[in-house]
């Protein structure tokens, strides 16, 4: 069964049609890539997806159970969860602050348990506390867990915005240019972080990047979005190789740049 079936999404802006038609699909476990030029419409399909955007028409299912339209708190709580092109993170807070607000998204406890700070709220909190700590280790980050979030080096910044994500127990996860601004050497780390949450976390991952290397490197499928419409899907040797990706994206003679990513060589005439 697909972990994600998408059909016919669109979403037009004014006179703008920002993603048109748009179909993939995620298996279950499945690690998949979305690529395409700059204002290609990879961010505007993960709003859709993840409820941030209203589709003007399209269907979004996970596991069978229509999501298009749903408000983004409801899509999160299906088991959708995702990171941001941008960090976002709330800078004042500590690390383990920030991971404990996506713990809360699947939190019981009642007003009521507020109001008397009965022992099962009390419970509840240790739990959530324990799970983020569990999820910080994942990550390799649980020593920064009293760090205002601003503090973290750069790479860390963005392994917490994913254990933000990831503590909401998410079956699902999308990835918004994770490894941005990255070195080689964080760039290659996350790469093996993000195979291991699909090997050894049984996640499903979808994810936009532009550095090609990691997505030829990790992805099983990928799609590419042009215009909003998707002129090309396959394994990363079809994409690759294939004509219109060239033309539209790679170029007629990709420029590798110095950390890897793969733009289109505008210098001939």
């Amino acid at each position: 069964m697909a972990s994600l079936e998408v059909n016919g999404l669109t979403k037009r802006f004014g006179g703008l049609t920002a993603v048109d038609g748009l179909s993939l699909s995620v298996p279950e476990h499945g690690l998949v890539g979305l690529i395409g030029p700059n204002g290609a419409g990879k961010t505007t399909a993960f709003n859709l997806i993840t409820g941030l955007y209203t589709p003007d028409s399209g269907s979004v299912r996970l596991a069978g159970k229509e999501l298009a339209g749903l408000p983004a708190h409801a899509i999160a709580r299906s088991g959708i969860c995702r990171t941001f092109q941008n960090i976002r993170l709330f800078n004042s807070l500590s690390a383990l602050e920030n991971v404990l607000i996506g713990s809360y998204l699947h939190t019981n406890g009642s007003l009521w348990d507020a109001l008397v700070a009965g022992s099962r709220l009390h419970r509840e909190e240790s739990e959530l506390w324990q799970h983020a700590v569990g999820v910080m280790n994942t990550l390799g980050i649980a020593h920064w867990a009293n760090e205002q979030a601003r503090n973290l080096p750069y790479g860390d910044q963005r392994r917490l915005e994913i254990a933000r994500a990831l503590a909401s127990d998410p079956v699902l996860l999308l990835l918004d240019e994770p490894a941005a601004g990255m070195n080689s050497q964080e760039t290659a780390a996350l790469m093996n972080l993000v195979r291991s949450l699909r090997d050894d976390h049984g996640l499903s991952i979808l994810l936009i990047e532009h550095d090609m290397r990691f997505v030829m490197g990790i992805c099983e499928t990928i799609y590419v979005l042009d215009y909003g419409v998707v002129i090309a899907s396959g394994s990363p040797e079809e994409i690759r190789s294939n004509p219109k990706v060239i033309e539209a994206y790679l170029g007629e003679a990709p420029v590798v740049s110095v950390q890897g990513s793969v733009e289109k060589d505008t210098s001939s005439p």
